[in-house]
């Protein structure tokens, strides 16, 4: 027979086991994260953001996340300076081309290399950082396919008129392809992968724009996007110039002419760069 302090004890145990698994099963378990971070001569803005970002990571998701830099044919040392933040070539991985593709193409091979639950897009500056995940990740279903996407509308209205006047005439141009998304051109934007997986590989404009169709094709599938307001900041060393959005213009207007002419459709993946960026081991 049990001494009564031993079968006491073993009844603790027993309890606090069965607590221990009733907390596991209602807590929500961290889903697997994939960051992708398209960078085009980004030898200064990017180590930065990286190192933050990692660290971000590190202290919050443990093991279940890794960081995709895209080199898009750089010409400065882009490359080195991510292979210098590289302790671990498992969380901090790199895909280069030898050829400038432009954003939306970076971001389709760094996606399709992605092999997190969630695939988080963001910019080489940092203009928004990696503590705001937590408010887009909030907004993001546990099963099926579901886009949050950055809003930086409260902090845009402080920008120079001339800036506000053009983001307000492309603003325009947007809603012929994309519904009800106040800032189509946030940088910072969170996928479930299914909805990564359904939406990237159909991505014909390679440019700036590359967003305004990313959302079209995701409306256009009955993909839920929600808006979630963001903290962002203008960081010097902008690569857009001023004929940058004249060529934004145009690719909205073509992802609206193109796909109601039936020119491009989502009948098959559109995969004309994927094969131009390899991944550094």
């Amino acid at each position: 027979m049990d001494h009564p302090r031993l079968a006491a004890q073993r009844r603790c145990k027993l309890l606090l086991l069965l607590l221990c698994a009733r907390v596991q099963a209602l807590a929500p378990a961290t889903r697997s994260l994939s960051v992708v971070i398209p960078a085009y001569n980004e030898e200064i803005r990017l180590p930065p953001t990286l190192e933050r970002t990692i660290k971000y990571l590190q202290h919050e998701r443990a093991g279940a996340y890794e960081v995709i830099v895209v080199d898009d044919g750089s010409s400065d040392g882009t490359a080195q300076a991510v292979l210098r933040c590289r302790l671990n070539p498992a969380s901090l991985r790199l895909l280069t081309s030898r050829t400038n593709c432009g954003k939306g193409a970076a971001l389709v091979a760094g996606v399709m290399a992605a092999s997190g639950e969630l695939v988080l897009v963001m910019d080489a500056d940092g203009a928004t950082r990696i503590e705001e995940l937590p408010a887009l990740e909030a907004a993001v279903p546990l099963h099926g396919a579901h886009i949050a996407v950055g809003s930086r509308k409260a902090v845009l209205a402080q920008r120079p008129w001339l800036r506000q006047l053009m983001g307000g005439v492309f603003a325009l141009v947007a809603t012929s392809c994309v519904d009800q998304i106040e800032d189509t051109q946030c940088g910072f934007k969170l996928l479930t992968q299914e909805a990564a997986v359904a939406t990237f590989p159909h991505l014909h404009v390679a440019g700036w724009a590359y967003d305004v169709e990313l959302l079209f094709i995701a409306q256009q599938l009955g993909i839920s996007i929600t808006s979630v307001p963001v903290a962002w900041r203008d960081v010097p060393g902008s690569k857009i110039g001023w004929l940058t959005p004249l060529a934004m213009l145009r690719d909205v207007i073509s992802v609206r002419l193109l796909y109601t002419l039936g020119h491009w459709h989502l009948k098959q993946p559109c995969d004309r760069t994927l094969s131009l960026y390899t991944e550094v081991h």
